[in-house]
C-alpha cells in the first residue's frame, strides 16, 4: 500500500484544461489577446531586458519541463520573434522552437506559430522559413511515422516591428482619447487667458 501511494505521488496528474504557451523574445511585437478565448490558460515566457539569448532559451526550456513534470501540456505555442537575428539569437530561437515542437508532438492537432514583423529582412525571413520547415519534418524519436508532425504557421504581421515595452506591462487605448488640441481648448485653458 505504501509503495502504491509513493508511486501515485511521483506520477504526474493529467489535466484536460487547454493551455497555450506564448514566448516573447526581446524586441518582439506587442502581445495581443489573439486566440486567447480558445484556451483556458495562457503561459507567457518573456525575455527580460538585457537577458542573453542562451539564458532565455534555458529558462524557457526549464519552464516547459516543469509543465511536463506536472502532467500538463499545452495545445498551442506562439513565438513572437524579436528583432535580433544574429548567431546567438538564432541558436536560442532554434533551441526554443524545437523544444516546443517536441512538447507539442504527442498532442493531436497541436499548432506552433512563429510571428515576426512585416518588415523582417529577407535573410531573416529565410532563417524563419528554414526553422518552420525543420519543425514540419520533426517527428521526435518515432521512426515509423505514426506520430503526426506538429502543424506550424509562420506569420509576418502587418503591425510592423513595434518593440515590446516591458514584460507584463500592457497599455490600453482609452475609448475617448483626448487630443492635444482638445486639452488646450477646454475650461482650464479659458481661465489661463
Amino acid at each position: 500500500m505504501r509503495n502504491q501511494a509513493a508511486m501515485s505521488a511521483q506520477r504526474p496528474h493529467r489535466t484536460t484544461e487547454s493551455i497555450r504557451c506564448v514566448v516573447l523574445e526581446s524586441g518582439s511585437l506587442l502581445l495581443t489577446d489573439t486566440d486567447a478565448e480558445n484556451f483556458d490558460h495562457t503561459i507567457v515566457i518573456a525575455q527580460m531586458q538585457d537577458e542573453p539569448p542562451a539564458a532565455f532559451a534555458e529558462r524557457t526550456l526549464e519552464r516547459v519541463a516543469g509543465l511536463e513534470r506536472s502532467g500538463r501540456r499545452f495545445e498551442a505555442a506562439t513565438i513572437l520573434t524579436g528583432n535580433h537575428h544574429d548567431g546567438p539569437a538564432q541558436a536560442a530561437r532554434r533551441r526554443i522552437v524545437l523544444s516546443l515542437a517536441a512538447h507539442l508532438l504527442p498532442t493531436p492537432g497541436a499548432k506552433l506559430t512563429l510571428r515576426a514583423a512585416r518588415d523582417t529582412a529577407p535573410d531573416d525571413r529565410a532563417e524563419l522559413l528554414d526553422l518552420a520547415a525543420d519543425v514540419m519534418g520533426y517527428r521526435g524519436s518515432d521512426d515509423d511515422g505514426s506520430i503526426e508532425p506538429v502543424g506550424v504557421r509562420l506569420c509576418f504581421d502587418e503591425g510592423g516591428a513595434e518593440p515590446r515595452r516591458r514584460s507584463g506591462t500592457f497599455h490600453a487605448i482609452p475609448d475617448n482619447p483626448v487630443s492635444a488640441s482638445d486639452a488646450t481648448t477646454g475650461p482650464a485653458s479659458e481661465h489661463a487667458h
